[in-house]
């Protein structure tokens, strides 16, 4: 169940990522050099810094997207710290997309939390389940051994049983032969 759990995480997290993108290179930009010619963003074209910012906050920026698009690595900038000071891209004015933008972003951040939750749980299910896997093995063991030192004093038992039964029956021949021997001397 938790494997699937972890695996419907991935799947929203991987497609809360693709939404993300879509929504940024999909929205229309306006061009600098001319303002009245909207045109579509191209994919080829690097991601620019906010231009208001200053110099160590657009390398930030730039750390920012080289860590998403790098998969697995983990943001050095905390989720309300890079809200505060990375500004809109160009085209990006429109205040409901800029939300919208955020909200994507902070359901990447959760479902990345549930993911980590997850995983953290398969492997201490999988740690519990190999240490019970043990436990098996020595009680398995304990038994076989147990087992075996019941046979072997069954055995010894058996054995002593045999020997006493057959010291009573040389103890009753005897005495059958000394009941005979004193019946012939009294006759």
């Amino acid at each position: 169940a938790l494997e699937a759990e972890v695996a419907t995480l991935q799947g929203d997290l991987k497609e809360a990522r693709e939404s993300a993108g879509k929504a940024v290179v999909l929205r229309p930009v306006i061009r600098e050099d001319a303002p009245d010619l909207v045109t579509a963003p191209s994919k080829s074209s690097p991601p620019t810094a906010p231009e208001n910012a200053s110099v160590k906050d657009r390398a930030r920026w730039f750390q920012e997207k080289a860590i998403e698009k790098t998969p697995g690595s983990k943001s050095v900038v905390s989720e309300t710290e890079s809200t505060t000071f990375f500004t809109p891209q160009r085209g990006f004015d429109d205040e409901e997309h800029a939300e919208q933008l955020a909200a994507l972003r902070r359901t990447v951040h959760d479902l990345e939390a549930q993911l980590a939750d997850a995983t953290a749980e398969v492997k201490d299910r999988d740690r519990r389940l190999k240490s019970a896997e043990a436990d098996l093995g020595d009680t398995t063991s304990a038994v076989t051994e147990l087992g075996a030192r019941v046979a072997k004093r069954e055995q010894e038992l058996v054995a002593e049983h045999k020997q006493q039964v057959s010291e009573l029956e040389q103890a009753r021949i005897a005495a059958e032969k000394l009941v005979e021997a004193t019946q012939k001397e009294a006759n």
